[in-house]
């Protein structure tokens, strides 16, 4: 502070001297300061004073505040949102991450640790919810969780009600974008990939498109927001065919998309080019791509897909021949290349043994905003936490750029990039980028694709 007043001290003085001598020299009116801009700069400068006083007066209110959790472990809940990533995101949440903000904590000399707390939801929305309860039961009132959108749906009313705060690595449906709830998302929404979608599947010359969608909050948002979108450049949506969260036989599905598609290859005189498929789909993808091979007509059409079926480790494993044929043009939030992402990423496969994506980078950085926010609030009060959350977000550089939320919470949008599935030539298929896509331009640019 005495530092700040002698600097202070010294420019005003300059900046009187120099006005005095300019004036007297006959160059008041060139680059000298004149008399006002010396009162403004004055002015400017008592304030920069003030709030360099408000922010010490702040800054000791922090250190207190942070001797309420001092001494503490601090736990903070995480669900996994299906059985398949469980295990390596359990590995990842405490061998990684936690041991990272622990010594984060260690570094600013606070007496304080963080535990996480994990579950699997299994695949189901009301496990999720059910696993929610247990948490603020056991008095766990925040939370990384809602990895699918179906499962935040489902708890968002519990949350809001109790006072908790929810955080998704990975949720995006347009109909959790609500101002003013206890619900943050460090991934965009889909707002943002339903037009690119829309954009992206009429640069490819379709015409006509078939959906093929999952029955919930997600699939449901997205293609509301889609339909009317991709109708409006001309295009027409033949059949939006919605199956349950929970089904295992797609044949039903597929033979209605079957009939829908085959009517519209005929009203487009037979060009099967100008036919597409959009499939919303996440971990059930593998069996729609295994079952859909037996339905020719619909095998030889363009398939497209969001994030659900990008870069898949399932379809990779489960169903390569198949995606290979497919393609699966799919949307992908652009990972960054920052040395702290690509770092990140290699600790990840080291303790997992599973290739990285940036969906676990978006998990690392929900960790971390939190953690932050309880030691900036020194507080692990959700309520206190919910409130000062997104200001820290704001001046966070995480492993995935800047985490600046929107006015509702959630990740301002990013663009994209386009993958396929193709053959590799030591596996038998790999994830090859087919273009980018810039949602504020609205700009496709495709790759020259095998």
């Amino acid at each position: 502070m005495l530092m700040l007043v002698v600097v202070a001290a010294l420019v005003i003085s300059s900046l009187v001297g120099g006005w005095y001598i300019g004036y007297q020299r006959g160059y008041a009116e060139s680059a000298q300061v004149t008399k006002p801009d010396l009162e403004n700069m004055v002015s400017e400068i008592q304030t920069l004073m003030e709030t360099n006083a408000n922010i010490t007066t702040e800054n000791d209110a922090l250190r207190n505040a942070v001797s309420e959790i001092t001494g503490r472990t601090v736990k903070i809940g995480y669900i996994a949102s299906e059985s398949n990533t469980y295990t390596q995101t359990k590995v990842f949440m405490e061998t990684v991450v936690q041991p990272d903000l622990n010594a984060y904590a260690a570094s600013l000399g606070l007496d304080v640790d963080f535990e996480f707390v994990t579950y699997d939801a299994m695949g189901q929305a009301n496990t999720h919810l059910e696993y929610v309860q247990k948490l603020h039961n056991s008095d766990v009132n925040m939370f990384i969780g809602s990895g699918w959108s179906s499962q935040g749906c489902a708890s968002l009313s519990y949350v809001n009600a109790n006072k908790m705060l929810m955080i998704s690595p990975s949720s995006t449906s347009p109909t959790l974008a609500i101002a003013n709830d206890r619900f943050f998302r460090m991934c965009s929404a889909d707002t943002a990939t339903s037009p690119a979608l829309a954009d992206i599947i009429w640069s490819y010359g379709i015409k006509e498109l078939v959906i093929i969608q999952r029955g919930d909050s997600w699939g449901d948002g997205v293609v509301n927001l889609f339909t009317p979108i991709f109708t409006a450049k001309g295009g027409t949506v033949s059949q939006v065919v919605r199956y349950p969260a929970e089904e295992t036989d797609f044949c039903p599905s597929l033979q209605v998309a079957r009939t829908r598609g085959e009517e519209a290859i005929a009203r487009m005189g037979g060009d099967t080019g100008k036919v597409g498929v959009l499939l919303l789909a996440f971990d059930e993808a593998p069996i729609i791509l295994r079952q859909v091979s037996q339905c020719e007509i619909l095998y030889n059409l363009v398939w497209f897909g969001a994030d659900g079926t990008a870069k898949s480790p399932n379809i990779l494993s489960d169903t390569p021949i198949q995606a290979n044929h497919l393609k699966l043009f799919s949307l992908l939030t652009q990972k960054p290349n920052s040395t702290k992402y690509i770092d990140l990423a290699r600790r990840y496969t080291a303790a997992t043994g599973v290739e990285f994506s940036v969906f676990r980078a978006y998990l690392y950085d929900a960790a971390w905003v939190l953690a932050k926010t309880i030691i900036e609030t020194g507080s692990d009060n959700a309520t206190r936490v919910a409130a000062v959350l997104p200001s820290v977000c704001e001046s966070h550089y995480g492993a995935t750029g800047w985490c600046k939320l929107n006015e509702f919470g959630d990740r301002a949008p990013a663009s994209f990039d386009i993958w396929y599935y193709a053959l590799g030539a030591t596996k038998p298929s790999v994830c090859l980028q087919a273009g980018t896509y810039n949602p504020d331009k609205h700009v496709t640019i495709w790759n020259t694709i095998d």
